[in-house]
């Protein structure tokens, strides 16, 4: 390549030998040979004292392209740490809503590896609810009773203020619960949702904030999933204020992940997903194939943070395997392979805080699953708790300490 300038000095080559013409010194089809203004011989080997010069600057140009990637490195990691700061405190919902914050790829479960916890104890009786199953339900704190009906589901409220009970006319009964049993049986009036006792209901599930609950029912053979709002003014006569339909399309299970999101177990022809929707128009937050997953999905639980989405796969021999995403960063998907953890079938009991759930093994244990450590605890159901071989409910309350 033609040179353009001086190698020591930088001077135009263009310029020396336009001062050579002038002077006559050469013709113009002469080439030049040296620089007019420091005597270096144009295109030949330089002496030391010019390649100490020319070296130097190498050097210099080299350091400050290397001050200038360094500098602009230091630039992203922080915008980089900043951001990902941003993400880690934004509520879920909001993350996972945020394409800088999730990228969107399929789910492939990595099985978790368990250690061994102490021997499991269960909480002092303040803060335990419990039901034994034999023909009626005996709810109780302790030894003091609050009520005895018939069937499930029975659903212990978030912050632990009501319980909620489905009867033999498969009505709806909301009860307070105060240090003595209640009064008045308030039956929920499920007008609003076209409901009646010949409905098939399948579960009922409290917002966090329980100002609202979803009903999930059987409606000519399909799986329908209604959002209401409460309206308990009036203990003798709790109410449905509104009822609507949330987005239900091929829904095997269904949670809240705040006061304003549910998320969602679909299966159809596009396979098993999991999908994050806003409660009020159903409108689309995330979603992501589940891969690898044979088998039907049930029993999905969220944590009181919003950070786990447990839930169940039942396989051929009935038993169900035990799956969980953590959402408090990219969304990762882990199982829990080993069959001697399994749940049976409709387990989930409750969460003891916003990592530790308690459920039923197949063997009719009891297990205390940490999903910050991986740690399993196990003990035996205590007696008072179960009867006739059946383990029916398990409440904690103060679920979120």
């Amino acid at each position: 390549m033609e040179l353009k300038n001086c190698k020591v000095c930088d001077a135009p080559l263009a310029l020396s030998a336009s001062i050579k013409k002038k002077e006559g010194k050469i013709q113009s089809d002469e080439q030049l040979k040296r620089c007019v203004f420091c005597s270096t011989p144009v295109g030949s080997e330089y002496r030391p004292f010019e390649q100490r010069i020319l070296n130097g600057r190498r050097l210099t140009r080299m350091a400050t392209f290397v001050a200038f990637i360094v500098f602009l490195f230091v630039i992203f990691a922080a915008f980089t740490a900043q951001r990902e700061e941003n993400c880690r405190r934004k509520p879920v919902a909001e993350r996972l809503a945020d394409r800088a914050c999730v990228q969107q790829s399929d789910l492939v479960a990595s099985n978790a590896s368990l250690r061994l916890g102490a021997a499991l104890s269960l909480p002092d009786q303040q803060r335990l609810m419990k039901a034994v199953d034999s023909n009626s339900f005996h709810v109780k704190s302790g030894s003091q009773p609050w009520y005895a009906g018939n069937l499930p589901p029975v659903r212990l409220s978030p912050l632990g203020k009501w319980l909620l009970l489905r009867h033999a006319d498969w009505q709806l009964g909301i009860y307070p619960i105060t240090n003595t049993p209640p009064e008045v049986t308030a039956k929920l009036n499920s007008e609003a949702c076209q409901l009646n006792e010949r409905t098939p209901l399948l579960d009922v599930l409290w917002s966090p904030d329980e100002q609202r609950a979803l009903l999930i029912a059987d409606l000519d053979g399909v799986r329908r999933v209604k959002l209401i709002a409460l309206d308990a003014r009036d203990m003798n006569a709790i109410r449905i204020g509104s009822c609507t339909d949330a987005y239900s399309q091929n829904v095997r299970a269904v949670a809240w992940l705040d006061n304003t999101h549910l998320i969602y177990l679909t299966e159809g022809n596009g396979g098993k997903r999991v999908e994050v929707r806003a409660a009020d128009d159903g409108r689309l937050i995330f979603a992501s194939a589940l891969q690898g997953i044979v088998g039907t999905l049930n029993d999905l639980s969220v944590s009181p943070s919003g950070r786990y989405a447990l839930f169940t796969v039942e396989n051929a021999d009935q038993r169900r395997q035990l799956y969980w995403l953590d959402l408090s960063a990219q969304p990762v998907l882990h199982t829990i392979a080993e069959p001697q953890y399994h749940a049976r079938a409709g387990s989930f009991l409750s969460w003891a805080n916003a990592h530790q759930v308690l459920y039923l093994k197949h063997d009719w244990q009891l297990a205390l699953l940490d999903l910050n450590s991986r740690a399993i605890s196990s003990g035996d159901v205590p007696p008072e708790i179960r009867k006739e071989g059946r383990l029916v409910w398990l409440a904690w309350l103060q679920s979120n300490n």
